[in-house]
C-alpha cells in the first residue's frame, strides 16, 4: 500500500527505522514559481529529488528512491503543495 503524505508545510516527514522507499513526489506551484528539495535525514542530507514548477503548474518524480531515517522537504514559493508517496 502506498502512503500519501502532504509535505506542504516543509520540514521532516516519512520517518523510517529501516530502509523504506519513496515512490514519488509531486509539487504544485501556487501564486508564484515553486521548488521542492527533498533530502534524506535533514536539510543537509543526501538529495533524493528536486522539483520545480512555474505559477499554477506541476512537476513530479515517479522514480523510486530508498531512504532511511527522515525525509526532509525544503520548499520555496507562495503556498506550494508538495505530496510524497511512500511505501
Amino acid at each position: 500500500m502506498t502512503n500519501v503524505i502532504n509535505a506542504s508545510a516543509g520540514g521532516a516527514f516519512l520517518t523510517a527505522t529501516n530502509r523504506a522507499t519513496m515512490m514519488g513526489a509531486r509539487l504544485r506551484a501556487g501564486a508564484d514559481a515553486a521548488t521542492a528539495t527533498i533530502r534524506e535525514t535533514d536539510g543537509s542530507g543526501r538529495i533524493l529529488c528536486v522539483l520545480g514548477a512555474g505559477i499554477g503548474l506541476c512537476d513530479e518524480s515517479v522514480i523510486p528512491v530508498q531512504y532511511s531515517g527522515n525525509v526532509h522537504v525544503t520548499l520555496t514559493g507562495t503556498t506550494p503543495v508538495c505530496l510524497l508517496y511512500s511505501k
